[in-house]
């Protein structure tokens, strides 16, 4: 996993289960479990979640059919491949949660994605 890929908010999977990334740097991340936050080092500790549906639905997203997927005009579509969504005529692959977050993020004009778990 490269620390570039990540943004502040981004969930990742620890040792420890699920977290939210609360601060980001060269050292590496931090994420919080009690009031105070724990820092780990990139890559050690930390892996991308694999976005299935059910990752889709805790994101927010309804199912339409069998292969599609949408939130607020947003459209993700399930191919043998993985999950893809359309950006200028091209599919851009989505194999993991954090870059679900990016997309709909830098697409949305800044909007988060709230997981619901």
């Amino acid at each position: 996993m490269k620390a570039n890929e990540l943004r502040i908010g981004n969930w990742v999977e620890t040792n420890e289960g699920y977290k939210r990334v609360a601060e980001l740097d060269k050292y590496g991340i931090s994420y919080h479990i009690t009031p105070d936050a724990v820092k780990l080092e990139l890559c050690k500790y930390i892996k991308p979640i694999p976005l299935t549906e059910e990752w889709l639905l805790k994101c927010g997203f309804r199912k339409l059919d069998k292969y599609t997927f949408v939130k607020n005009k947003w459209f993700v579509y399930k191919r043998k491949r993985g999950f893809v969504t359309a950006s200028k005529k091209r599919e851009v692959k989505l194999d993991y949660v954090h870059l679900l977050q990016n997309w709909y993020y830098f697409n949305t004009n800044g909007e988060e994605l709230e997981l619901q778990l």
